[in-house]
């Protein structure tokens, strides 16, 4: 969540490249805000680097990542790659001769203080189901006082604020696990997103 919007403003400074920045849909707003400074086209997809994979083979690709850490650039092979990763921000070290927390402090600085976070909640396969139930037909206006600006339902349930701070409840298609995903500018938000999406969880089951 870091690494990408950081990764994304090194290759548009230093290689002068523009194009298709695609993110998958639980994955920070951070590399959106970069996108955005930069005057790029951001799409979002369901969770799976398949999905990132495809958008690539499409054309006209910049680069795309997801939240668990998985990326590629364009020129390279349409699957997640680590080592790249690693190679890139080894660049930057070199290039910026500042440290990740002082690169990562001045981006913030530029575009916005997102912060981050994710939970998994292990749940019975039962309260699995009642996840599911509730939050198909959970469309609420407002959740503890903030007002719902946007609800994503493409993998998983996004809910989007007013003050662009979100909370994502993703089921694991693998494992009775329920991952909560947190979004928000500020710590005391998070902490505050974080109580009331393990609530919101919990009244499900």
């Amino acid at each position: 969540n870091e690494i990408l919007p950081i990764v994304l403003e090194h290759l548009v400074k230093t290689r002068g490249w523009k194009g298709l920045v695609v993110r998958s849909v639980m994955t920070s707003h951070f590399i959106d805000a970069v996108a955005k400074l930069y005057d790029l086209e951001l799409k979002e997809t369901p969770v799976g680097f398949k999905y990132i994979a495809e958008a690539m083979m499409a054309g006209g690709f910049l680069m795309g990542g997801e939240e668990s850490g998985g990326m590629t650039i364009q020129g390279h092979v349409p699957e997640k790659d680590g080592i790249l990763a690693c190679l890139l921000m080894a660049e930057i070290r070199a290039v910026q001769k500042k440290s990740f927390r002082d690169i990562l402090k001045d981006l913030r600085k530029r575009v916005g203080p997102y912060r981050s976070h994710r939970v998994n909640l292990h749940l019975s396969n039962e309260a699995m189901q009642g996840v599911r139930k509730k939050f198909e037909t959970f469309t609420p206006n407002t959740i503890d006082g903030l007002a719902v600006k946007k609800i994503v339902r493409m993998d998983g349930f996004k809910f989007i604020f007013q003050d662009d701070s979100w909370l994502g409840v993703r089921l694991s298609g693998t494992e009775p696990v329920v991952r909560l995903y947190l979004e928000a500018d500020s710590s005391r938000k998070l902490k505050a997103l974080q109580q009331i999406g393990t609530r919101l969880i919990q009244e499900a089951t």
